[in-house]
C-alpha cells in the first residue's frame, strides 16, 4: 500500500485494479507479466491515479 501511495496511486483503486485484473493469469509460465501490475507500471497509473 505504501508503494502505491509513493507512486501517486489511490491505494483502494489499486487494490481493486489488481484483484479484478490478476485472477486467472498464468504467472507460473509468464512471471514477467507481474511487472504490468506493479504500482509503477503504466497500467496501474492509467487506472489508479490518485
Amino acid at each position: 500500500m505504501e508503494t502505491s501511495k509513493a507512486n501517486g496511486l489511490d491505494p483502494e483503486k489499486y487494490l481493486c485494479y489488481i484483484f479484478s485484473e490478476m485472477p486467472g493469469k498464468n504467472f507460473r509460465d509468464n512471471p514477467e507479466m507481474l511487472e504490468g501490475w506493479m504500482p509503477w507500471s503504466n497500467g496501474a497509473h492509467d487506472n489508479c491515479k490518485a
